[in-house]
């Protein structure tokens, strides 16, 4: 008697499971993203640019994820003293971000999220002008940076959704000033860099 209570109890619980799978799996599913966006830097000196992106979502519960997130984009740069010389500003950065979703179930599903970021940066200068017995380079630390936004998934179908996001990235880097000057030598200055910028994005998900 005891034997067939289990077997009946064993059977109820896999037919749950079972039927409640799909359902179950439809709300947890590994997604894969591609976005473009402009980001728009907070330093007056260093232009807005278009940006860049592709990573994956990982759900651990119903209404939280993370993500892992490559980022890149390059700004043009004017002079300004103390800071950066003419040239481009190359940003790549590699997100990690906790997502909590605000609404489950619907077409339109918002949320919010912030992580951290290791961030790899590249300056390349353009035409200064110097004597020829000069040289000058620049160059920026990497480092880690943090990041904090909204943004809102709309459903297309059971495979794909499209999103908009609003993200503040912040991140301080140090910087050198290199003037190799055949005549006296070489003098480093160093200077601190802000790279803090406002990113729009635009994108579409994938669930694997």
């Amino acid at each position: 008697m005891i034997k067939k209570m289990r077997i009946k109890s064993i059977s109820i619980i896999l037919c749950f499971i079972l039927l409640g799978a799909p359902g179950f799996a439809q709300s947890h599913r590994m997604s894969f993203h591609a976005n473009l966006g402009i980001s728009s830097p907070t330093e007056e000196n260093i232009k807005s640019a278009l940006e860049s992106g592709f990573g994956f979502v990982f759900p651990f519960t119903k209404n939280m994820s993370i993500i892992l997130d490559f980022g890149h984009w390059n700004s043009s740069v004017d002079k300004e003293p103390g800071k950066l010389w003419n040239g481009k500003l190359s940003v790549n950065p590699f997100f990690v971000s906790f997502q909590y979703s605000l609404i489950q179930g619907k077409t339109i599903n918002p949320y919010i999220f912030l992580g951290s970021s290791f961030v790899f940066c590249n300056f390349e200068m353009g035409d200064n002008y110097s004597i020829p017995e000069v040289s000058i380079s620049q160059k920026i630390k990497n480092g880690i940076g943090f990041h904090a936004g909204i943004g809102s998934l709309i459903k297309a179908s059971d495979n794909f959704s499209f999103f908009a996001e609003v993200l503040y990235f912040y991140m301080k880097s140090e910087a050198t000033t290199t003037i190799n000057d055949m005549n006296f030598g070489i003098s480093p200055e160093k200077f601190s860099l802000s790279l803090n910028a406002i990113t729009l994005r635009l994108g579409i998900r994938y669930y694997i």
